[in-house]
């Protein structure tokens, strides 16, 4: 194994010196010096004001420096003399060219690797600590390669810090866990051993794990991505709980009690900083970007824009409750760096929440305990935040060396960080000494337990000023820009392709069974004009959709799309007794579940409401009150009947002991026996066509699901003889016997002999007699179906995925797989050059995809294709002539 005795670390930052500090102080025998072309920063590292402020350094440092710690700007002796050399230099997001404002710039990295290269001599180990791109390793590994010499042999690793600043130093002697990449070579399994024993002085040997190079390099921007996108999952959760009086306080508790959540990173603020977050989520979505992922990185790209979201909320809530101005006014700003323990400013949202105030004039007192002077200054003079205007720093901000000082005559304080401190204020004094009405904004919530006294002492604490601004920002800006939420219509929806196989499956069943009876098929628009469907509809016409042309004719939409009709003169039943037989097909073979078929006649009923003292404009009335029963008790349709209505009570009583009546045949023959509706021209014509009715249903052998029910009346007005109405039902255990319940209608119709000749211009009748099935509920129930039952849905019709078994066959495959085409078989292939074959074959078990075509260098040396059947996983050699002929046969088997 190497052993390393010397260890150069080039960047003397928040990374490499902390951690380069702990290295020597747990390793006394390895010399580790720490270098950077900064020569200002290496006197601070040298002196007892260190140039970063991190809990437990200085003493960290103190203890080893000018015995096995150096700092030094040598830089080429450093990289010399090192057996190991750390590259620990800053990674900024690029600020122009390709990849501006999202991918990293490795000029630095690149620096530090030609700088390396040119010095070096012997074997030496160069390890990756900045946070870099995935596959950064290889443009070292490149330069170092192109730049050999016989004496230099270089290994290159990937070592990422998960450090967080303000505990860096205990992450450091405790980590969660230390991440090394290298190649899978001996000499680099070798590298990565000799790594490893220096952190095995003081890491336990389960905490270290190994990967390769490139897992390693995206781990650490996937762990940084990870942490930000909770930060922004609980912040945008904290804009929904303003609105609706959540307190997004509790509401993380909740969700971090669940093991699996947890509480971490769970806090609502006014966004994330630091140097990593943003650096690397942006890192992430250019890496997305340049791969061809642009789902992927529009994800990653939105926690980005929920967390500026909410800097500007936070800055509009201020500017809100401040009257809609801060022009002039004096804000205390409590806190500038990123988060507490750390002198670092770094994306820190403190900046931008400046900005956003000295946009509108505010003047502003900035303290922070550990941030000097010139470290806000730069930060609020960069361009970006300075709008490019130089003096506007010196004119609206001022530096303050005292919190109270900072908060004397201002208008309000707003945290920005969560230091200690600002928690043990004498708040009592501060609010004294401000202008009235005093205002707190605590972008951190670190004074929820104060709130109370805080308010008792003057403090205006606003928070349903802040929800009537929010609701403000959901209608429309300012700037007239109105914020849409994107939904669909009221009773429609989007359907995703397992939705489609089921609606497609139940379409071509029904469609099936209208043409396997002969039907012809008619297309018509889905609206027309108001007028013409409230006459058809009558009464029900508020089930309808409106709308308008761009003539601002009033338009409605149909609701009848998949419907079965015979129209024309034939011998009275016929008709009738095949369009039940439609329905009865159609319910047996989508397996709904059991069924039934009602069926009455509007004859019937309405000789039976005349027979019952219905008066005769009340009849469509009663009718579409009897239409209720399948979902309202008998007496609460005759309270509707005598309350709302104003039928006399006994005549609704007589009504209540027909409408109970449900039987088959005999039932037919019992009533047309009644002394009273035997009497009636229309229930006797009805009942008489009933029996017929009956008897052909009996030879379609269907009687069985088919109920003569007088409680079915469907009430819209065009129905003028039979009407019927399949529902589904379920067994229902009453005392010892069974009784069936509906579960709901799936299916109806009836004769509308009336309905045609109201749009024929010589008022010629045209009988007619239909059925709709309900697609909308029929599709719910499958899909519930499906879902119960975790049935596999195939997505496509695709018969067989073109794949290889080997690199480098992308064209073979896009030939072959035209070749099947050409010829009429529905094929696939993987959209990827190279893919893994594993990786083909669960696409076509995850898709439903039949049959495999694999080929491989063998196969097109010999001729042949070799077909793999992927539910059995058999597999057999086919001659490439053959190759249609057998898919097709085993399509039609299978």
């Amino acid at each position: 194994m190497v052993q390393i005795k010397r260890i150069c670390c080039i960047g003397a930052g928040y990374v490499g010196g902390p951690t380069c500090s702990i290295i020597a102080q747990m390793c006394p025998e390895i010399t580790v010096t720490v270098v950077d072309v900064n020569e200002d920063r290496i006197k601070a590292w040298n002196s007892d004001s260190l140039p970063i402020f991190e809990p437990g350094l200085q003493e960290v440092v103190e203890s080893c420096r000018g015995v096995n710690l150096f700092f030094s700007t040598d830089v080429d002796d450093a990289i010399k003399e090192a057996d190991l050399v750390f590259i620990s230099v800053n990674t900024p997001t690029k600020t122009f060219g390709i990849g501006k404002g999202r991918a990293a710039d490795l000029k630095y990295i690149e620096a530090c690797a030609r700088r390396i290269a040119d010095v070096s001599n012997g074997c030496k180990i160069v390890v990756e600590k900045s946070t870099v791109p995935v596959r950064a390793a290889e443009s070292i590994r490149r330069i170092f390669n192109a730049n050999t010499r016989s004496s230099l042999n270089f290994q290159v690793l990937s070592n990422p810090e998960f450090l967080a600043e303000g505990t860096a130093i205990s992450d450091l002697k405790n980590p969660d866990r230390v991440l090394i990449g290298g190649d899978e070579t001996p000499e680099g399994q070798r590298a990565i051993e000799a790594l490893r024993s220096i952190y095995e002085h003081w890491v336990p040997k389960t905490k270290i794990i190994t990967t390769n190079t490139w897992s390693s390099e995206l781990s650490k921007l996937a762990a940084n991505a990870f942490l930000a996108q909770r930060i922004s999952s609980i912040n945008s959760i904290s804009a929904l709980c303003e609105v609706t009086g959540a307190d997004v306080e509790e509401v993380a508790h909740a969700i971090g009690t669940d093991k699996r959540i947890g509480s971490n990173f769970l806090k609502a603020s006014v966004g994330f900083g630091g140097s990593c977050f943003q650096k690397d989520v942006l890192n992430l979505v250019y890496l997305c970007e340049a791969l061809n992922l642009p789902e992927v990185a529009r994800y990653w790209q939105q926690v980005i824009e929920i967390n500026d979201y909410q800097r500007r909320r936070f800055s509009s809530r201020i500017i809100g409750c401040l009257f809609n101005t801060v022009t002039d006014k004096k804000i205390a700003l409590l806190g500038f760096a990123f988060k507490k323990n750390t002198g670092d400013t770094r994306e820190s949202s403190s900046i931008y929440i400046s900005k956003y105030l000295m946009d509108e004039g505010a003047r502003l007192h900035v303290y922070d305990p550990k941030v000097k002077k010139e470290q806000i200054i730069q930060d609020l003079s960069h361009p970006t935040i300075s709008e490019d205007d130089p003096d506007r720093v010196s004119r609206l901000v001022t530096i303050s060396t005292d919190p109270y000082e900072a908060c004397e005559n201002a208008h309000a304080i707003v945290i920005c960080t969560e230091w200690d401190m600002f928690k043990e204020l004498d708040y009592e004094r501060i609010c004294k000494a401000m202008l009235k009405p005093a205002f707190i904004f605590d972008g951190r919530r670190i004074l929820d337990s104060l709130y109370d006294k805080l308010q008792n002492m003057g403090f205006q604490i606003v928070e349903e000023v802040a929800k009537l601004l929010d609701l403000k920002t959901q209608l429309g800006t300012d700037d007239g820009k109105q914020m849409f939420a994107l939904k669909t219509p009221k009773g429609t929806r989007d359907y995703n392709p397992k939705q489609m196989a089921i609606r497609e499956s139940v379409f071509n069943t029904i469609t099936s069974c209208f043409k396997r009876h002969g039907a012809e098929t008619i297309d018509t628009p889905v609206f027309e004009l108001k007028e013409t469907l409230t006459g058809k509809y009558g009464e029900d016409s508020k089930l309808i959709y409106d709308l308008k042309d761009q003539g601002g004719e009033l338009l409605s939409l149909r609701y009848d799309l998949t419907d079965f009709d015979i129209a024309g003169q034939y011998d009275p039943m016929i008709p009738d007794a095949e369009c039940i037989k439609v329905v009865h097909e159609i319910l047996a073979e989508l397996q709904l579940g059991d069924f039934r078929i009602k069926v009455n006649d509007r004859r019937i009923l309405d000789g039976m409401f005349a027979v019952c003292g219905v008066p005769d404009d009340k009849f469509r009335a009663i009718c579409s009150t009897v239409d209720k029963l399948d979902k309202a008790s008998w007496e609460e349709v005759k309270n509707e009947m005598v309350g709302e209505k104003g039928l006399a009570p006994e005549a609704a009583d007589r009504i209540g002991e027909y409408v109970r009546m449900h039987g088959g045949f005999d039932l037919a023959e019992k009533l047309l026996q009644d002394p009273q509706l035997s009497q009636n021209k229309h229930a006797l014509e009805g009942l008489t066509d009933m029996k017929d009715l009956f008897k052909y249903l009996e030879l379609f052998k269907i009687t069985d699901k088919v109920i003569f029910d007088l409680s079915l009346a469907r009430g819209l007005d065009y129905y003028t003889g039979v009407i019927y109405e399949a529902v589904l039902i379920q067994p229902q255990n009453v005392h010892p016997s069974e009784e069936l319940v509906s579960v709901g209608s799936v299916a109806g119709g009836g004769r509308y002999d009336g309905l045609v000749g109201m749009f024929d211009p010589k008022g010629r009748k045209v009988p007619c007699v239909g059925v709709s099935v309900g697609i909308e509920r029929v599709f719910s129930i499958l899909e519930q179906k499906a879902e119960a039952s975790e049935e596999k849905i195939r997505t496509t019709e695709t018969q067989v995925l073109v794949a290889s078994a080997q690199k480098n066959l992308l064209e073979e495959r896009l030939k072959l797989t035209s070749e099947l085409w050409d010829a009429g078989i529905k094929a696939e292939v993987l959209y990827k050059k190279n893919p893994k074959l594993l990786s083909q074959l669960q696409h076509c078990e995850e898709t439903g995809i039949p049959l495999v075509a694999i080929i491989g260098e063998q196969e097109l040396k010999e001729g042949v294709v070799k077909l793999r059947n992927v539910s059995t996983r058999e597999e057999v050699d086919v001659s490439r002539v053959t190759l249609v002929e057998e898919i097709k046969k085993r399509s039609i088997q299978s």
